[in-house]
């Protein structure tokens, strides 16, 4: 086991929370010959390769691989947002209905928590 510092254990909590919020439950696998990888388990009890499906091979260490991980996270959701397929999923009634929705907030006058009348009984 390979003992870790102060500092790199916050920094691989710290990848750990981005990389859960898009793999819920991931954990790190030990393969061997100090190899890690970042697995996660649906519930039907499979286990998802996070690393092998962005195309990342194991790390050879256990911060690096959560590095890793959260790298790719970071790069597919960048690409997600601004991938301009993901607009052609929409229909045309979604986008006059959010337009609408934007519309309607822009026009709501806006009441500062000052003005607001607070009844406690």
């Amino acid at each position: 086991m390979i003992k870790l510092s102060e500092q790199d254990i916050k920094t691989i909590d710290k990848y750990k929370r981005r990389v859960r919020k898009q793999y819920p439950g991931a954990f790190h696998n030990h393969i061997g010959n100090n190899f890690y990888t970042i697995v996660q388990e649906n519930d039907d009890l499979s286990v998802v390769d996070v690393l092998a499906e962005q195309f990342m091979p194991p790390q050879k260490g256990l911060l690096l691989a959560w590095e890793t991980a959260q790298l790719s996270c970071r790069v597919s959701q960048n690409l997600n947002r601004t991938n301009p397929l993901r607009a052609e999923g929409a229909s045309m009634a979604d986008k006059i209905a959010r337009d609408a929705n934007r519309k309607l907030r822009a026009e709501m006058p806006k009441i500062s928590r000052k003005d607001q009348e607070i009844d406690i009984y």
